[in-house]
């Protein structure tokens, strides 16, 4: 129930299903910060708004590279996620058969909405807006959201912030199980 619940509150939010005067408050309207307390689910959870915002193509940042698997595991083996994919931003030797963005930068060809999960440490964005050759495609492309894992931890330094400025998106979904340090300094 409360993963229904944080579904609904997202997109209420990012549909403008809000007084004017709540939306015009807001520091960033076109972000919503999701309270994901341990054990909460928020991979699913995650997934689950992109797809009540029918998002088709989907940006994962996380400050923790060892969650890359969890979002995969959840885009591509859940019931809820059939006929969508997720894809690795890096190849994955441990299992050559996952989907995953090549050396040219080039994302499978697939059917269906696309799950892109990346790394803050391998997302690097040149002070000329230049990046790795394989990640150029996570420059040109524009997210319908982007979902900021764990962004308690990397969002406030000044690279975190560059990055994401460097990234054309729609919406934003904010997840973090400790937010109230962040909300204080926004």
């Amino acid at each position: 129930n409360e993963q229904k619940a944080a579904v609904e509150k997202a997109k209420r939010w990012f549909t403008g299903d809000h007084p004017v005067e709540t939306r015009e408050g807001a520091a960033h309207p076109d972000r919503f910060l999701l309270n994901a307390k341990m054990r909460f689910g928020k991979c699913f959870t995650g997934i689950q708004i992109a797809k009540a915002l029918g998002a088709n193509n989907c940006l994962i940042i996380t400050y923790k590279p060892e969650v890359i698997g969890e979002w995969i595991d959840v885009v591509n083996d859940h019931v809820e996620f059939e006929g969508w994919t997720g894809i690795r931003a890096r190849k994955n030797e441990n299992n050559i058969n996952e989907p995953f963005v090549n050396e040219n930068g080039q994302l499978p060809k697939v059917g269906g909405p696309v799950v892109v999960c990346v790394s803050l440490q391998d997302l690097s964005i040149n002070a000329d807006g230049s990046t790795k050759k394989r990640l150029s495609q996570v420059l040109k492309t524009k997210w319908d959201l982007i979902i900021f894992d764990e962004v308690h931890f990397g969002s406030r330094t000044e690279r975190a912030k560059y990055i994401i400025d460097s990234l054309k998106w729609s919406k934003r979904l904010d997840l973090s199980g400790t937010p109230f340090r962040l909300i204080q300094e926004e």
